[in-house]
């Protein structure tokens, strides 16, 4: 029974209980005005329930009245459209009917969260009776229905937001799969500088994990790895200015060449090049690729020495063994066309000509057969223990003929007779090869010496002349094949250029140096260093 009806019926009774009186105007008056009030509050509420039914029937949201037990009291039009399920079917169901999910779990978790706060939100899938399933978005809130507890579950579709969510995070997936699969370093950044992508490639190739390098800024990490003349934290800085201010368009063309100093691996040389990505709302992203291009380089200077060597031998064979072989048939065709007329003197004097041409021709021979089996893995390096004291005594007979001619005295000055580790092929051609160059450049009457002193775990061999030195020009380019020049010696010798190129191959082998110490009429020192085996204690 409602307000305004037990009100009616009160008033009934007080009439009735005073008809034989005279009632109170007032009370009358309040009477009436009370019951004016009460009908129309009961109209407002009727319109608003007509209203709220309105509301309820028309909304295209699916809403369902559920009792306590989840039992269906109520479902809209849109509910009983979107289920294929009349009302009447709907009303007295089990709301699970519906439910595709098959999680109970979560079923009952959402239920206690509603009785607990009274409201709750959460996602559900449900199934129509096509069987066909969708996600919802549930907001479930407790109501009072017909005077009693209930809860009003109101269900949007969101199957079509969640699909699209699942592509996009596939797409997400397989981008990130994409670009951690390119070998090459890709690093994306904030216009701060803050790194916010930093790919496997950028891993190899810096030595850098993504947990190290996300969220650093990106200059700094420059700074940590870059090595050499541009270290500098003013200048990297002033690089990275003008890649997010865009003020140099220049630096989003260029390929940009570094070497970095990578853990476990030494100095790498580094290409790089920059872009930027325009976002919406005028934001950007900067970012840099990078490549390590340390084989190319070395591939790059080896196809250099390669051609710098080829244009070298057509030099040596076009010059350097041409002119021998000229002067010995110039002297040989003298001699057989003179035989009869020239006395022992003369005949021996040419014959000294001769063996002076063919010598450094056989040298020139020599070295550019041991240069072309080098560099055609053909010449294997084999290091064995061997006696520094034996080799150099060798050697130093092999070159006393060339010496006597030019009236130069050998020597040897050893500390001990090291026991050296080294390929005695190469050891002896080294050796050779610097004694001829020190024979080649001494005026007459002078002599070479040969040192050998202990440095660390290295013999250190030193072989000085009194020639004609070398200025500071000439010593920058001595080991240098494509700068390399053959010099004629003081009586006139010729040379090819290789054999100190040669040298400074083989003692690269052994692991060890060379260096030169000379001055412009002052004499020349070659010093190398040779591996030396230390005896156990």
């Amino acid at each position: 029974m409602d307000v305004l009806q037990k009100f009616q019926e009160l008033k009934y009774y007080f009439e009735s209980s005073v008809q034989n009186h005279f009632p109170d105007e007032k009370m009358l008056q309040a009477f009436e005005e009370l019951e004016n009030l009460l009908k129309e509050k009961q109209t407002a509420s009727v319109i608003e329930l007509m209203n709220y039914k309105k509301l309820f029937e028309n909304a295209s949201d699916y809403i369902f009245i559920l009792s306590e037990d989840g039992t269906i009291l109520s479902a809209n039009a849109a509910a009983c459209k979107k289920y294929m399920i009349p009302s009447n079917e709907f009303i007295n169901t089990s709301i699970l009917e519906v439910d595709a999910s098959h999680n109970k779990d979560a079923i009952m978790k959402n239920v206690e969260e509603l009785l607990r706060t009274g409201s709750t939100r959460f996602e559900a899938i449900h199934r129509n009776r096509a069987g066909d399933t969708f996600i919802l978005d549930v907001i479930a809130q407790k109501i009072i229905w017909n005077n009693e507890q209930a809860y009003i579950h109101v269900c949007r579709d969101i199957t079509k937001q969640k699909n699209l969510e699942k592509a996009l995070n596939d797409s997400e997936l397989k981008l990130k799969k994409i670009i951690n699969q390119i070998t090459d370093g890709l690093v994306v950044f904030e216009k701060n500088g803050t790194i916010v992508i930093w790919n496997s490639g950028a891993e190899q190739i810096t030595g850098i994990k993504k947990q190290d390098a996300v969220g650093k800024l990106f200059y700094e990490i420059q700074y940590e790895i870059i090595h050499g003349k541009y270290k500098d934290k003013a200048f990297i800085r002033e690089r990275f200015d003008e890649v997010v201010n865009k003020s140099n368009p220049k630096v989003f063309n260029a390929l940009i060449e570094n070497e970095i100093l990578v853990v476990g691996k030494g100095v790498r040389t580094l290409q790089s090049k920059n872009f930027h990505i325009d976002l919406d709302n005028g934001n950007q992203l900067f970012g840099s690729v990078l490549r390590d291009i340390t084989e190319q380089k070395e591939a790059e200077t080896s196809l250099k020495e390669l051609l710098a060597t080829k244009d070298k031998i057509y030099s040596i064979i076009a010059h350097d063994l041409r002119t021998p072989f000229n002067s010995i048939i110039g002297f040989t065709d003298l001699l057989l066309n003179n035989f009869d007329k020239y006395d022992r003197e003369r005949v021996l004097k040419i014959l000294e000509f001769i063996n002076l041409s063919a010598k450094p021709m056989l040298d020139v021979l020599t070295n550019m057969l041991n240069w072309v089996t080098a560099h055609t893995g053909h010449m294997a390096f084999q290091p064995h223990p061997q006696s520094l004291k034996l080799i150099i005594k060798e050697v130093i007979e092999m070159m006393k003929s060339s010496a006597e001619i030019k009236n130069i005295q050998l020597n040897q000055f050893l500390e001990h007779d090291f026991v050296v580790m080294a390929d005695v092929n190469m050891l002896q051609s080294v050796l050779q090869n610097l004694l001829a160059n020190a024979i080649k450049f001494s005026h007459p009457g002078r002599k070479v010496d040969v040192y050998a002193r202990k440095k660390r775990n290295f013999v250190e061999i030193e072989i000085s002349d009194e020639g004609i030195g070398i200025d500071e020009k000439k010593k920058q380019s001595l080991f240098m094949v494509d700068y390399q020049e053959s010099t004629r010696g003081t009586s006139g010798e010729k040379g090819s250029g290789l054999g100190l190129i040669l040298c400074k191959e083989f003692i690269e082998k052994h692991g060890g140096e060379i260096r030169v110490e000379s001055s412009p009429g002052e004499g020349s020192r070659f010093m190398f260093t040779i591996p030396l085996v230390v005896k156990e204690q």
